[in-house]
């Protein structure tokens, strides 16, 4: 019982990234036109889906499994879809030491870092005007 508590804590503390970049991030969404703020969007995170207006602030914990994606429902807007752009943690790396937590990091999704600046496409439409 012992062994099996040592190796269990061993392989929570071994997972670098997930030790120092756990819990959510935020990134802010903007329009890509100064004359567009207010237009609706549909923000799609890993724990679900809601509506919002651009400018947006977006809190959302990483996932490997998962995008956000940021879809203008905007009836005057073009519809257009952007995913918030991910890249690798530096913590993460630190895991090639201690390997356990290469895999650890990979499937919990803490190894992502979003973003934090996000500019979705906005284009007006004709019908609406100018």
């Amino acid at each position: 019982m012992k062994k099996l508590f040592t190796l269990s804590l061993f392989l929570a503390v071994c997972s670098c990234a997930t030790v120092f970049n756990s819990g959510s991030q935020t990134m802010i969404a903007n329009p890509s036109n100064v004359d567009a703020e207010g237009v609706v969007v549909d923000v799609t995170t890993s724990s679900g889906s809601y509506k919002t207006k651009l400018p947006a602030t977006i809190i959302s914990a990483p996932s490997t499994f998962s995008d956000i994606k940021i879809r203008v429902s905007d009836k005057c807007y073009e519809n257009a879809e952007v995913k918030v752009r991910t890249g690798i943690t530096p913590s993460y790396w630190v895991n090639i030491l201690i390997w356990p937590g290469l895999i650890i990091d990979a499937l919990d999704g803490y190894m992502w870092k979003f973003d934090s600046q996000t500019i979705v496409p906005t284009t007006k439409l004709d019908k609406c005007g100018k």
